[in-house]
């Protein structure tokens, strides 16, 4: 497996402190959304996944490998938004802008995107991702 540079490791972390605000800023702005039943959370759900194609598209700009390093990048910035999801629903609930009560809505859609951020980098088009890459950094 190809190892990411020291300089792709902290752009990927960066990123996804990134993403994982702009889910923060998503939710806390569009807190009518996460009702329970109501008529936009399909629609929301939906269209995550056009916004975990464009999600690995940036990504990948950001950190401009291919192969089995893609996938790497693409995983530690996710796992560093889920992670800080984790600590700042835990200890911050409040900055998601929702009552305690439609907060697992919310919660469940950054689960979902996420999913599908892992999804869309392992079968991403072209298989600029899931081909194993032989180049070195």
């Amino acid at each position: 497996m190809t190892k990411l540079s020291q300089t792709h490791l902290w752009i990927s972390i960066a990123a996804g402190v990134a993403f994982w605000f702009s889910g923060v800023l998503l939710i806390r702005f569009c807190a009518p959304i996460f009702v329970p039943g109501g008529p936009f959370l399909l629609p929301l759900f939906v269209a995550t996944l056009l916004i975990a194609f464009v999600s690995v598209r940036i990504a990948l700009m950001l950190v401009p490998v291919q192969g089995d390093a893609a996938l790497r990048a693409i995983t530690i910035m996710t796992v560093a938004a889920v992670c800080l999801d984790g600590i700042a629903l835990t200890w911050m609930p409040s900055l998601y802008g929702l009552p305690t009560d439609r907060l697992y809505l919310g919660t469940a859609w950054l689960l979902w995107g996420a999913g599908l951020i892992f999804a869309v980098a392992l079968y991403f088009p072209g298989g600029s991702v899931a081909q194993p890459s032989n180049a070195v950094e």
